[in-house]
């Protein structure tokens, strides 16, 4: 089943890279359903519970197509190298073998010319109804600052972007999502 997911990251160290994946601490983690139902994870004091809690909900929900914006170059590698850097290699399995569909390069394929492909760019681009903004950094956040921009992410793709794909290729997100995976296994 397809879930729409992001993560965020420490910024303590400043703004992470990929190729520093793994080094920044996961904060926190959305998660939408097909349905939208969401979840949210966060680290507090335990990043590694909040790893195995996250695995755990995917695994009982069968969730395994990842839908992201940037998430093959951000969210996957920092997924991944951080959960074998925590030593939890079967969580770091588990995010190796989901199906990726990353809208942001799917975004950019379809639709050309942005000097920016941010999600706040695109949000702005197809005059959305909100626009993330990052008024601070993501460790001065509250709790609640926090959970209200990590389900930004997903909402935005589940729904917002959802419904533009819809209106341009006459299916839903979640269809278009499962023929890409289908062609990419086949």
């Amino acid at each position: 089943c397809v879930c729409y997911l992001d993560i965020e990251t420490t910024t303590s160290m400043g703004f992470p890279k990929v190729e520093n994946a793994g080094m920044y601490p996961l904060v926190s983690v959305a998660v939408m359903k097909r349905n939208g139902e969401y979840e949210f994870f966060y680290a507090g004091n335990d990043e590694k519970q909040m790893f195995i809690d996250l695995v755990d909900y995917l695994k009982k929900n069968n969730l395994t197509v990842m839908v992201g914006w940037n998430s093959i170059n951000f969210d996957l590698p920092h997924l991944i190298k951080r959960a074998e850097k925590l030593g939890l290699h079967d969580e770091a399995l588990y995010f190796k073998m989901m199906s990726q569909i990353d809208m942001y390069e799917e975004y950019k394929n379809v639709v050309k010319g942005l000097s920016q492909y941010s999600l706040k760019a695109v949000s702005i681009h197809e005059k959305l109804e909100r626009i993330k903004n990052m008024d601070k950094m993501i460790d001065d956040m509250t709790y609640e600052e926090l959970k209200s921009y990590n389900l930004y992410d997903v909402e935005i793709l589940k729904i917002e972007l959802g419904n533009k794909i819809k209106a341009m290729q006459g299916s839903e997100l979640e269809d278009v999502v499962i023929s890409k995976v289908l062609e990419d296994v086949l």
